[in-house]
């Protein structure tokens, strides 16, 4: 999305230290920044965020040219940390200390005049510490002035850290509310944005150099009125072209949502392959650069609900919403694809298909290429997707597996046996490999079916679609996580996601994440999963993700505020009620936490037994608990039943499980060093061992 100045890049440039967005914070605040001035300010306003910046270079370093032209913008917002005021920093030389030089030379200024008279300065300050007195003296040498900004900071004895949305105003001695100060951000880019759409400055400019002067004769008020005539045809000829611009142009921003394409056939037996025509084309559309493509899971959320597109944008985030519709007949399909704006919900472009099914790849590829032609002038389609496969029977028995993963662990079999069908119909369709391992991968982590047959056709599938295609990152990805999780070959494993990243492997990655948590790194799993949630707001299972990493992390109150969060969108969820019963009961609230695993025991006693058994041993109902673990089913792994024995503090059939889950490669092994089960064991010499034996690396 372009400035709402024609000869400038960006309204609004974000400034910061990569360290300070490791827990995402930065990348919160932007996006609430993002909904805040979309309530605010009329027209869309364009906002420069590197998720990925460079830090740390030097002046003798080369410069990215491009910072160049994006720091051509009307604010500079710097989000100033304890570590932002590093003279030796990317962030402050080539950033802030650029843009402050642009700023002061450029047409508008850097401090500029209001409507209400104060001036203010271009240079918009965020401060989530209070600063050191060092670095409060670096930033007011540079900007000549007295340093004033917002301040996000969340202060008690002890504490100085960024306010987050979730902090209680009472709580915080500044008496902050996060909500409030993003609106005074909004409304402070607003001011300045106003002001520079009417430029007062230049009034006042010109009426300070008007020298007194005697009542004109009548030759110099022909001169005014000519004067004036020429201002008001130029000041008209601008306006004309403001909006001349306006209409001949598409001011699209960098974001879209593909909904599923709704089943129009007469037995309203297409559904997959409605849905498979969006998926497709949100994996098309993810390959052109800087489109925020929303992921399946949350433009999939409005199924059957005939939400209008305006609400669908707002909840999404969103500028531009494509739908549209297919109907199969025998081999016969019709394909109608519509491009929308989301605010108004007005047609950019809409085209009909008529077609045989096996040109459903062509479809795919034309609207893709239609929707990359509207971002034209910002974007391009970085690689051309070749069709998975050639046989479009196995094509909809791919489809189907798809469908059929989203149903949960109940689907995952289905799946399976779907794109086992499909292989056997083209048996040189690696991705149908590549998602068969993980199919195989979640049987038998979830014990659905026997342990090692999973592992060996999860390997073997992943395998095999390496062997046909040696660039198949989604190969590559899957044998990564049978190294991570069964193998605990983490050389290999990283080795595997090393090659699967370097051919394409899509960022950020989920199964990176898990790993990064589970060698200690809470700060940066969370920040992974984040960013994933950017990309699909409503996705249940990355919520789900992010109250595991918090609740490994041992931020119990933030797993229990996530959580009510996803009662609100699946109520009924057994994972969210899990991890919310392990954060009450390590939170030292045990009743609330049986009350949880009761109903999940009712259900499946060997669900989360750890939990069930916990929660009556810290109220005391130790002979329940015994009685509990002795009922236990057959199928309930052994490390599952080593931190029963925990609970119980029954430590040597407690490792005695742990040695058998070890011999049997039972993944819950992998969370070894995190999981809050074993806290009460840390220091006991057989713990220490087991870690030693489990061999995890330092890096990864």
């Amino acid at each position: 999305m372009p400035s709402l100045f024609p000869d400038y890049q960006y309204d609004i440039f974000i400034s910061y230290r990569h360290n300070d967005n490791r827990t995402g914070w930065v990348t919160e605040f932007v996006n609430a920044l993002q909904k805040e001035l979309a309530a605010t300010i009329k027209d869309p306003v364009s906002v420069y965020f590197d998720t990925n910046p460079y830090d740390g270079l030097l002046e003798t370093h080369n410069v990215d040219k491009s910072l160049e032209g994006k720091l051509k913008c009307l604010i500079f917002i710097p989000i100033l940390s304890q570590t932002y005021c590093d003279q030796k920093s990317f962030a402050w030389q080539h950033e802030f200390c650029a843009f402050n030089k642009f700023a002061l030379n450029d047409r508008f200024g850097r401090d500029i005049k209001l409507g209400n008279g104060n001036v203010t300065s271009r240079i918009l300050p965020i401060k989530i510490h209070d600063l050191d007195a060092e670095d409060k003296t670096i930033i007011e040498n540079e900007i000549g002035g007295v340093l004033r900004s917002v301040e996000f900071i969340y202060q008690e004895p002890g504490v100085n850290r960024p306010l987050s949305s979730g902090d209680s105003k009472s709580d915080n001695q500044k008496k902050t509310d996060y909500r409030n100060q993003v609106n005074k951000v909004a409304n402070a880019i607003k001011d300045s944005i106003t002001s520079l759409r009417n430029p007062v400055y230049n009034r006042e400019k010109s009426s300070a150099s008007i020298p007194a002067t005697k009542p004109l004769n009548k030759k110099g008020k022909v001169q005014v009125a000519v004067v004036a005539l020429a201002v008001l045809l130029a000041s008209l000829a601008y306006f004309v072209s403001q909006r001349k611009e306006e209409t001949t142009s598409l001011p699209l921003g960098r974001s879209i949502a593909v909904l599923p394409f709704e089943d129009m056939s007469p037995g309203k037996d297409q559904e997959y392959l409605g849905d498979g025509l969006a998926e497709e084309i949100i994996n098309v559309l993810t390959r052109i650069e800087d489109l925020h493509v929303i992921g399946r899971t949350s433009s999939f959320s409005f199924k059957g609900k005939n939400t209008d597109l305006i609400t669908i944008g707002e909840q999404l985030g969103v500028e531009t919403i494509l739908e549209g519709s297919v109907r199969k007949s025998g081999n016969q399909i019709r394909v109608t694809a519509q491009l929308n704006r989301a605010k108004d919900g007005s047609h950019l472009w809409s085209e009909t298909y008529d077609r045989e099914l096996n040109d459903i790849f062509a479809i795919q590829d034309d609207i893709s290429a239609r929707i990359a032609d509207r971002f034209k002038s910002t974007m391009k389609i970085t690689d051309v997707l070749s069709p998975p496969t050639r046989n479009t029977d196995a094509y909809e028995l791919y489809l189907k597996a798809h469908q059929a993963s989203t149903r949960g662990l109940t689907g995952a079999e289905t799946a399976r046996d779907y794109m086992e069908k499909a292989i056997a119909l083209d048996s040189t369709f690696v991705s149908a490999y590549a998602e068969l391992s993980y199919y195989y991968w979640v049987i038998r982590l979830f014990g659905l079916g026997d342990a090692d047959a999973s592992y060996f056709r999860a390997r073997s599938a992943a395998l095999k679609a390496i062997e046909l295609d040696p660039q198949s990152y989604s190969g590559y990805a899957a044998l990564s996580w049978i190294n991570s999780f069964i193998e605990w070959d983490w050389a290999t494993a990283k080795a595997n996601f090393d090659k699967a990243l370097t051919l394409g492997l899509p960022q950020p990655d989920r199964n990176q994440a898990f790993v990064e948590s589970i060698l200690g790194r809470p700060d940066e799993s969370i920040r992974i999963i984040k960013d994933l949630l950017t990309r699909d707001p409503l996705s249940v299972e990355y919520q789900l993700d992010l109250s595991r990493m918090n609740l490994y992390a041992g931020r119990f109150d933030d797993v229990l505020v996530n959580g009510e969060k996803i009662l609100l969108i699946d109520p009924k969820n057994t994972s969210n009620k899990r991890h919310m019963g392990e954060a009450y009961l390590f939170s030292g609230n045990p009743l609330k936490a049986l009350n949880l695993f009761e109903e999940l025991n009712k259900k499946d006693p060997s669900y989360s037994p750890q939990g069930y058994v916990g929660a009556l041993v810290n109220l005391g109902r130790k002979e329940e608990a015994f009685a509990a673990l002795q009922s236990l089913p057959e199928s309930t792994t052994p490390v599952k039943r080593a931190m029963c024995y925990i609970h119980l503090n029954l430590l040597d059939s407690a490792f005695k499980y742990l040695e058998n889950g070890y011999a049997q490669r039972d993944t819950q092994l992998t969370f070894l060093q995190v999981d809050p089960n074993f806290s009460s064991v840390r220091e006991e010499p057989r713990y220490k061992a087991m870690v030693r034996k489990m061999n995890f690396p330092k890096d990864y």
